[in-house]
């Protein structure tokens, strides 16, 4: 799956995100790099619930392709806020 961070500037291929909390700020990060911050940690989780709403609509477009048939490809953008 890629995603492109909050601020615009990148697309990541992502195989797993994660919660992170540093001081005040929580941040949602891929291999690294920072995906996403947002000012709780509720938001932050509720932002990785709408990633993997992405990827399960992602996943059941794709149920029933040929294997010879290249599948959708998912891209989600971080919400500013």
């Amino acid at each position: 799956m890629w995603i492109r961070t909050q601020d615009r500037h990148r697309l990541i291929k992502v195989s797993d995100i994660e919660y992170v909390r540093a001081e005040q700020i929580h941040f949602l990060v891929s291999n690294g790099s920072v995906l996403a911050a947002y000012p709780t940690e509720e938001r932050c989780l509720e932002v990785l619930d709408e990633v993997q709403g992405h990827i399960n609509s992602n996943l059941s477009r794709n149920e029933g392709i040929a294997r010879n048939v290249i599948p959708q490809v998912a891209v989600y953008q971080m919400p500013k806020e």
